[in-house]
């Protein structure tokens, strides 16, 4: 009897001995397995956070061996067009005199639409200067954001726009440039956003300090950017309105601006049913209020 009590207590002691060991051994496969789930998802948030940096460095090579070429192009064709633009104009001098009222009927069409081309290409040349961001030249100075704000965002009331800015930020920045990239995306949204004339069209901007860099949203709530369109968008000359005599350098000099000049950037949001934002980050800029 003793002897059997025996046994029972050493078998007993060996289970639990067992179970123990085997409890702790699938607790340890269990922390390894949690281990390697947040491995695995560190290593997909760290691929992804790669793909971005390289869309963002395929996107400004691509901008920067374009500034090259476009500078020298802009600085090329600018003589030529304007001694072409004054030579028509004095041509169009003459056919308004007398002595040219024989030629006119015929003449003026002509001279009127070469007019009509040579002022949309230095049009466009200006635009060239301005991707390089070559030409603006401007010492920064400490400004109210609300003050920037209504100063960069001054347009005809085309479509209602919303305004929700903080009054209480000052930043330290060149005007110039900056409203070119506000005014260039503003114009976006009101010559693409909506075409549908049936839509009631809004756009909001958002202006807002985070540490010490500034944060400025564009939305609307227009037709949205087809995803195979998006990535497409900074690149010059791209654009989806080419009839309209739309030459897609908007968002390319936006884009080049803030890179260039600020040392920001800018991303786009965009869904066919619910609208499209852009947000523009420019670190660095916040000051104290001027006295």
């Amino acid at each position: 009897m003793v002897l059997l009590a025996f046994l029972f207590i050493i078998t007993t002691i060996t289970l639990t001995y067992l179970y123990l060991r085997q409890r702790k051994r699938l607790k340890a496969m269990q922390i390894r397995v949690i281990k390697l789930e947040e491995s695995h998802n560190s290593s997909l948030e760290y691929i992804e956070a790669l793909w971005e940096s390289q869309k963002v460095l395929i996107q400004d090579e691509k901008l920067t061996s374009l500034n090259t070429l476009v500078a020298r192009m802009a600085h090329e064709l600018n003589t030529p067009l304007g001694v072409s633009l004054t030579a028509l104009s004095y041509i169009e001098d003459l056919i308004n005199s007398k002595c040219g009222k024989k030629i006119a009927d015929d003449a003026k069409p002509m001279v009127e639409m070469t007019m009509r081309n040579l002022q949309k290409s230095i049009s466009v040349v200006d635009n060239l200067a301005e991707i390089s961001a070559g030409g603006i030249q401007e010492v920064p100075k400490p400004v109210k954001l609300t003050e920037f704000i209504n100063f960069a965002c001054y347009r005809d009331n085309y479509h209602d726009i919303e305004f929700d800015v903080d009054d209480n930020v000052w930043i330290k920045i060149s005007q110039y440039g900056l409203s070119i990239v506000l005014k260039n995306i503003l114009d976006n949204a009101v010559d693409y956003a909506f075409n549908n004339a049936d839509k009631q069209g809004f756009v909001k901007v958002t202006a807002t300090k985070q540490d010490e860099n500034l944060l400025i949203t564009v939305q609307d709530n227009g037709c949205g950017i087809k995803s195979n369109e998006l990535r497409n968008i900074y690149d010059p000359f791209y654009t989806t309105r080419r009839g309209d005599d739309h030459n897609g350098l908007g968002l390319a000099i936006a884009y080049n601006i803030l890179g260039r000049l600020y040392n920001g950037n800018i991303q786009c949001n965009s869904s066919t049913t619910s609208g499209t934002e852009f947000r523009i980050y420019i670190p660095n800029v916040i000051c104290k209020k001027s006295k």
